[in-house]
């Protein structure tokens, strides 16, 4: 279990030779791939360019914990149980359990923010529902959680499998309240990179969908004029150690009293795949 299908030559280049197979349907179930219903190929419907392939997954062993795809800092929780990946269900999911996740991945306790419904690839059963941690736990196996499928009254489809965003491991505790900000690198005190504290930590703000009404909120939550900023995207004031993500792809209509309040996706493509220079920023009238 848990091999991944690769659709098309982009993977691993086109073949060569015969293609023997087309239209291949198993059930999961058969011993070899002559077991599964499939139909033969001829040359005007089949080329290389349509070669399937596969990635195999490695054997786990129980009580592993990884994030998916081999992924750094973000991306879905998987955990193995009777020597197979599992995923864990979101309801119940909050910062609290991303702590615990991230300090046992090696990541830092401060900072970590619980997500779902990201990095879906539907190839992992659920194996853990109700996970309830305080957020002091050395590993998840010292929290409360289930292990059967009995979800009365629960999102657990494997569309809302529970993710974290996590931060390096050398990040330290900020005596900060969620949804402060603050502006850095800037050459006036008005000005610079955005950072948004979020548990105990102070987190950098995606640019993507970045614009006026999202960098007057910072501006107000400053105590500074809630208009006419200037918003900057790219890393602007170039900041050599921005922190990781927290939140990204915000939609401000301006009067809002903190990002925080801000319709934001942190489970859109947008504020995954931020890369590290795409950090937002903010000049504000004073």
């Amino acid at each position: 279990m848990g091999g991944r299908a690769r659709s098309g030559s982009d993977h691993f280049g086109p073949g060569v030779g015969p293609i023997l197979m087309a239209s291949v349907d198993c059930t999961g179930n058969e011993e070899s791939l002559i077991e599964c219903r499939t139909r033969s190929c001829d040359a005007t419907t089949c080329s290389h360019y349509n070669d399937a392939g596969v990635t195999c997954e490695r054997n786990c062993t129980d009580g592993e914990i990884r994030l998916g795809d081999d992924a750094v800092l973000r991306g879905r929780v998987e955990v193995c149980i009777n020597s197979i990946w599992t995923t864990i269900c979101a309801s119940y999911w909050t910062d609290k359990e991303a702590t615990v996740i991230c300090s046992q991945l090696g990541y830092s306790r401060y900072g970590a923010v619980a997500t779902r419904g990201m990095f879906i690839d539907y190839e992992w059963p659920i194996g853990i529902y109700k996970l309830n941690c305080t957020g002091d736990e050395a590993n998840i196996w010292n929290c409360m959680y289930h292990m059967n499928s009995n979800t009365h009254g629960l999102d657990c489809s494997r569309g809302t499998d529970a993710s974290v965003f996590c931060m390096f491991n050398n990040t330290q505790y900020v005596n900060c309240t969620n949804g402060d900000v603050r502006l850095v690198g800037g050459d006036i005190m008005n000005e610079g990179n955005v950072q948004i504290c979020y548990n105990n930590a102070w987190g950098s703000v995606c640019d993507n969908q970045w614009d006026t009404s999202d960098s007057n909120v910072v501006c107000y939550q400053l105590g500074l004029q809630p208009f006419g900023s200037q918003p900057f995207t790219n890393n602007y004031f170039s900041v050599s150690d921005n922190p990781s993500f927290v939140i990204g792809a915000l939609s401000c209509s301006g009067s809002e009293e903190s990002l925080l309040d801000c319709s934001r996706h942190t489970t859109s493509g947008a504020s995954i795949n931020c890369q590290s220079y795409e950090v937002a920023g903010a000049r504000c009238i004073g």
